[in-house]
């Protein structure tokens, strides 16, 4: 069976018509949750300042968390990031993997639009960590909440650790 594939976004909004990409981080772990390799990038929009696409929310998130000036100045294309991630999976052999992660349909509405090629690697399965801990809560089962950074690396390695927890309680 095939690996499992974190994928984790930040953007500027919740809309892929109306905002952009500015972090990638994907990791490729085992069934039994053993890391096989990651990789992490952030999203160049020059000449477009993606701080003018956010709501003040956002804004102000993604000043405090170094987002903004990570993007300005180690930044990528948005078009090399694609090719980079691309050639990052191909490596693993990853093509047919799940898409795992907290809320994953929410980045792979973003990756349909700005990286379709990596959405192509995926297939229909998803495994959302976010939706098992709200089930389990409905069962009296609490996990800890994990502070988001709303960076990407740091989220999907929380959801991973989220998981490991959840693997040694889960209800039947």
């Amino acid at each position: 069976m095939s690996n499992l594939l974190w994928i984790d976004l930040e953007t500027t909004g919740l809309e892929p018509d109306q905002h952009v990409i500015l972090e990638v981080a994907a990791v490729v772990t085992t069934w039994d949750l053993e890391e096989l390799g990651q990789y992490e990038t952030t999203i160049d929009h020059d000449p477009q300042d993606p701080r003018e696409l956010c709501d003040p929310y956002v804004f102000k998130m993604h000043t405090n968390n170094g987002l903004f000036t990570a993007c300005a100045e180690i930044g990528i294309p948005l078009e090399n990031a694609q090719e980079e991630l691309l050639e990052f999976l191909d490596s693993l052999d990853v093509l047919g993997s799940p898409c795992a992660g907290s809320t994953p349909q929410f980045d792979r509405s973003f990756l349909r639009e700005y990286m379709p090629l990596v959405d192509k690697v995926f297939n229909h399965r998803v495994l959302d960590v976010s939706t098992m801990k709200a089930w389990q809560a409905a069962h009296g089962v609490e996990f800890p909440k994990f502070p988001s950074t709303h960076r990407a690396m740091p989220d999907i390695r929380g959801s991973i650790e989220l998981l490991r927890l959840m693997r040694g309680q889960a209800i039947g």
